[in-house]
């Protein structure tokens, strides 16, 4: 898998943090250059080793920080540039599957043949990433099949979602599909923003799905669902704003972390604000939805694991 991260602040600050990442040089493909403010790793790693990697160099970042005093903390952003491979796995990835009960998707190729309902999802068939097979995809897939079916009182009708980190905009246009009135998605890739805008034209949607290329400053307002399947080491460092942007009694669906990451990130979003409803497991990853509640108000504690299908 190919991550790049991007690392931006004060010239100074990126100069000494460039220091520090030196002994990455294996994966450092393209030295920090200090004097545009921006440190640039370039990853390629095994899916099994990537999170680990990405920890590292956020306890980097961290430390940083808490040593040169930073008045405004580094901005971290990462890139899955895995989304723009080409696929493997022939004739198979452009065969149609169900990773939930109420949507099919189908891969997209100029040569397949539309035969469409309500509940099928088109995502274009030349891209290895967000296509809906990956663990953390279906975690979400199935949370917001849950809340759609019974979890926000009257279903997703009518609801806002915010898919952060969209990628090819997969869970933004399967929530519109169940029932949400509208749904942003934000990415910082621009590539991934090209396909997520051409998905949501597969799907004849563009009225009720935004795509905007960026991160947390691209974001107004608070949603009903907002939903964040990204690595680790940007759900600990930014993952907080999620509460921002989550109305009261709203819901977050937040994976695309190892069943061994599980009770630190639910530690870690309990303190930005959140109450656990439930976590879900599959194949060595997990999902957690939570709730931003009043405090004083119970959430409740349910986990469960996924069965292949």
């Amino acid at each position: 898998m190919k991550i790049e991260i991007a690392i931006e602040g004060p010239p100074h600050a990126i100069s000494e943090l460039g220091r520090r990442l030196a002994h990455l040089s294996p994966s450092l493909e393209e030295p920090p250059d200090p004097g545009d403010g921006q440190a640039k790793v370039l990853l390629m790693e095994e899916e099994k080793t990537l999170n680990e990697r990405l920890m590292e160099i956020s306890r980097i970042v961290n430390r940083a920080e808490k040593d040169l005093s930073l008045r405004k903390k580094f901005e971290f952003k990462v890139r899955n540039l895995s989304y723009t491979e080409p696929p493997g796995g022939g004739e198979r990835q452009r065969e149609a599957f169900n990773p939930i009960p109420s949507i099919t998707i189908q891969p997209w190729h100029p040569s397949t043949a539309r035969s469409e309902g309500p509940s099928t999802v088109f995502i274009d068939s030349q891209h290895a990433f967000g296509n809906g097979r990956h663990p953390t995809s279906r975690l979400c897939l199935a949370s917001i099949e849950d809340l759609a079916q019974a979890g926000l009182r009257e279903g997703l009708q009518g609801k806002r979602v915010l898919d952060f980190g969209c990628g090819t905009g997969l869970l933004a246009i399967a929530a519109v599909r169940m029932g949400a009135g509208h749904a942003l998605g934000v990415e910082a890739d621009p590539l991934s923003v090209e396909t997520a805008k051409k998905n949501m034209r597969l799907n004849g949607l563009s009225g009720r799905i935004t795509i905007r290329k960026g991160s947390w400053e691209v974001v107004r307002g608070e949603y009903d669902l907002v939903l964040a399947n990204l690595v680790p080491a940007v759900l600990l460092r930014t993952g907080g704003r999620i509460t921002s942007h989550l109305k009261e009694d709203g819901t977050a669906v937040i994976s695309g972390f190892s069943d061994r990451q599980l009770m630190d990130m639910e530690r870690h979003f309990t303190r930005a604000g959140l109450i656990k409803k439930e976590s879900a497991t599959l194949d060595g990853w997990a999902a957690l939805t939570m709730v931003k509640r009043r405090i004083g108000i119970p959430g409740t504690r349910h986990h469960r694991r996924i069965r292949e299908r």
